[in-house]
């Protein structure tokens, strides 16, 4: 009776150290999972910072087109258009200038 108690107690042992090895095996898994999170956020974080500057160089890009649109709506020899360029010269003059110019002396103190 004690020899098959003792081939219990051996094949026991056995399984519980199985049972060791696939745990950490397990657990090292785990963390290499963890990694690869941790990289494909860091991955995303990247991607979003690019986003957003890709956003500003488009926004750029689309002040400077409206900016070529005005340039040619002031050049225009149409008279509709030219009397608009009129109104949106003195709104400039009378409105935006004194404004950034107040602004400007704000700032220098």
């Amino acid at each position: 009776m004690r020899y098959r108690d003792a081939e219990i107690t051996n094949a026991l042992a056995e399984i519980t150290n199985e049972f060791a090895e696939i745990t950490n095996e397990f657990a090292e898994i785990t963390n290499e999972f963890a990694e690869i999170t941790n990289e494909f956020a860091e991955i995303t974080n990247e991607s979003a910072e690019i986003t957003n500057e890709f956003a500003e160089i488009t926004n750029e890009f689309a002040e400077i087109t409206k900016g070529t649109d005005d340039i040619r709506l002031l050049r225009s020899t149409h008279p509709r258009i030219a009397a608009q360029m009129i109104n949106l010269e003195s709104i400039v003059r009378y409105l935006i200038i004194p404004i950034s110019a107040e602004i400007c002396r704000l700032s220098l103190g």
